[in-house]
This record gives structure tokens, sequence and C-alpha cells, in this order.
């Protein structure tokens, strides 16, 4: 949730072209994350950088809540920032969620941290203003 959508975010929002804007199916706050998002793994920016820039950039302009989560199938990249975020492993691989569930032992994730999942772990670094 971002507390400055819409009007707040008209700097942020000149940064993608104006046909990334023109072409989102819903016109909410997350559709507009998911546009900025789009563009910087377009211009071949790894996942976890993209995210976390991403994020970073778009709280410079407005308060929120900014649990991001982006998956190719193999990874799992989240961002927990103003919410909870929660992962746990199994024997299948590893589970991200915003709360937990009943099922197995879960790992809360520090506030402002990006997670990058794969079977072989779980990697936390800190969401920094320059992220």
């Amino acid at each position: 949730r971002l507390a400055a959508w819409p009007d707040g975010l008209g700097a942020l929002a000149a940064s993608p072209p104006p046909a990334d804007l023109l072409g989102l199916e819903a016109r909410c706050d997350s559709a507009f994350l998911w546009a900025l998002l789009r563009r910087r793994l377009a211009d071949g920016e790894p996942a976890a950088s993209a995210v976390a820039a991403t994020v970073a950039e778009t709280a410079k302009h407005s308060e929120g809540r900014f649990n991001v989560l982006l998956t190719d199938g193999r990874t799992i990249v989240a961002t927990a920032y103003g919410d909870t975020l929660f992962h746990r492993t199994t024997s299948h691989g590893v589970v991200v969620a915003s709360e937990p569930d009943a099922d197995g032992v879960w790992t809360e994730v520090p506030d402002r941290t990006v997670v990058t999942a794969t079977r072989d772990g779980v990697h936390l670094h800190p969401l920094t203003d320059r992220s």
C-alpha cells in the first residue's frame, strides 16, 4: 500500500515510458510498482537488485508497506518493508509468505530486508536507501 497513491507519485511516474503505464491492466498502486520493476528487469537488472531498487526508490516518494514478491519458478525474491514476511524450508523447497500457517517452523524476516530464496537456501540482505 502506497500512502501517497496516486497524487504524490508524479515524479516517480515520469521514470517508466508512458506506454508502460498506459498498458497497465489495472490502475492501482501494485500495478504501478510492477511497471517500475518490469522496466528495471527489461533493462537487464538482476531480479534481487531490481526489486530492492524499486522498493527503495518508491519509499523515497511515499510511505507504505512494500511486500513485493517475484519468482521465476526457481528463485524467489521478496521484500519485507513495513509489513510481516516469513520463510520456511521444506523437503520440497522454500516457502515465503506474509503470514505463517500452522505447518512447520517459520522464520520471520526483519523489516526492510530483501530475501532471495532458492533450493540451496535463503539469503537476507538489508534494504538500504541505495538498494
